[in-house]
């Protein structure tokens, strides 16, 4: 392991574009749920109202027998969506704690072909207003075959002591770099965030801040945003979606305390939890192979097993650069959905038992029904309306610093 250390910086920006703004605005949350109720007022008028649908009455006990089961589920969509929609509106973020309340913190920043933007994800952890007596970051490098280790060495350089780099020289998965940063951690929480990450000042104050007011907190799932969002369509429509699903979806698990998956971008954890579940994790097969993508949603897994809450902080934002092309875009939804079926059959193993010490009359785990048809079509048709009222596009950045993301995106 190489450690080296650093003075100043910044949050970096790439050149020539306007960082996205973290300012939240009513009139986004108002359009999202005039079009989720448009999209169930058209369900319910083409399944239910619409004379025409009657005809099915008329044909034999099968298609009677398909049509109630349809309507049932209808019935049930639109109640699930109504209910999200109440919880959602209820939602709050914990307020941020102060310099004393504040516990210790070990970020953890694993890159592979990253390239540049390391440094940038580096320089702007260091740059965050969280006490530095209580701050450790790690980089660790997982055998790129890049320059991702000389950009890493001259975050280095510049952060001096601040930070402590290691060196893996043979490519093993995301989880196990993210094990060599866990078992040097010295913090009582447990911070990841992607390489091709950058985070505000404000941050890591705001994702820690749950630990610090309720003890029941295992995991905290932070806020993704999309940083390369006037890149193409794609990246657009991938920041309505991460709307819908931040914003809205984990904002209503979150006031179940049980949201699904802390995303690799950006998520925090207890670090007594991490190290009782680690050995699990990091031998974690699936039809008798090693699972190696969908680490994020199989960490929380293990966390909500143990009876923990894992809850969503709107205000601990992240900026991540997604894919601009089609063929990346599919593999990155074709990781998402299998290792989303792997862990909603691992999460069969426990769901269905009393796993947490409390009960209360909400439910441990919240029903799931198919809102896939609302986030990739109907959010997705009114992007760019979203995306405007979304942000106020004014990040508080150093203007010497606007160069250092160029190639962020590349």
């Amino acid at each position: 392991m190489n450690t080296v250390d650093v003075a100043s910086c910044h949050v970096a920006v790439p050149g020539g574009m306007a960082a996205p703004s973290l300012k939240r605005r009513w009139g986004m949350r108002a359009c999202l749920i005039l079009v989720v109720c448009a999209f169930l007022a058209c369900l319910v008028r083409n399944w239910v109202v619409d004379e025409s649908m009657a005809d099915v009455f008329q044909f034999g006990p099968f298609q009677q027998t398909m049509w109630v089961l349809v309507l049932v589920l209808t019935v049930t969509h639109v109640a699930a969506v109504l209910w999200r929609l109440m919880l959602v509106m209820n939602y709050r973020p914990t307020p941020p704690a102060g310099d004393a309340e504040l516990p210790t913190v070990t970020v953890i920043v694993p890159a592979y072909n990253e390239v540049s933007g390391v440094l940038s994800s580096l320089t702007s952890v260091a740059a965050s207003d969280y006490p530095p007596e209580k701050l450790q970051i790690i980089g660790v490098n997982d055998g790129s075959r890049d320059d991702t280790w000389d950009w890493m060495c001259r975050a280095g350089v510049e952060l001096g002591s601040r930070l402590e780099l290691v060196n893996c020289p043979v490519n093993r998965g995301k989880r196990h770099a993210l094990d060599e940063g866990f078992r040097r951690s010295r913090g009582q929480v447990l911070v990841t965030i992607d390489s091709d990450s950058v985070i505000t000042r404000e941050t890591l104050r705001c994702l820690v801040s749950p630990f610090v007011r309720e003890a029941n907190v295992g995991a905290v799932a932070g806020n993704v945003r999309v940083w390369n969002v006037d890149s193409g369509m794609i990246p657009r429509m991938l920041d309505v979606s991460f709307c819908f699903s931040f914003d809205f979806m984990r904002a209503s698990q979150s006031r179940v305390n049980t949201v699904m998956c802390t995303p690799g971008a950006l998520s925090a954890y207890r670090r007594d939890l991490v190290l009782k579940v680690l050995p699990e994790w990091l031998g974690q097969t699936f039809m008798g192979q090693p699972s190696v993508i969908g680490e994020d949603r199989a960490l929380t897994n293990f966390i909500l097993r143990e009876g923990a809450h894992v809850v969503f902080q709107r205000n601990a934002v992240v900026f991540t650069v997604v894919p601009t092309q089609y063929r990346a875009l599919c593999g990155m939804f074709l990781r998402w959905a299998r290792s989303n079926v792997r862990e909603t059959l691992h999460m069969t193993t426990f769901a269905f038992r009393r796993f947490r010490d409390r009960f209360d009359l909400r439910p441990n785990i919240e029903p799931r029904p198919p809102f896939r048809l609302v986030s990739t079509v109907a959010l997705p048709m009114s992007f760019g309306t979203f995306r405007r009222h979304v942000f106020d596009r004014s990040v508080d950045v150093p203007p010497s610093h606007r160069s250092r993301l160029v190639n962020f995106g590349a």
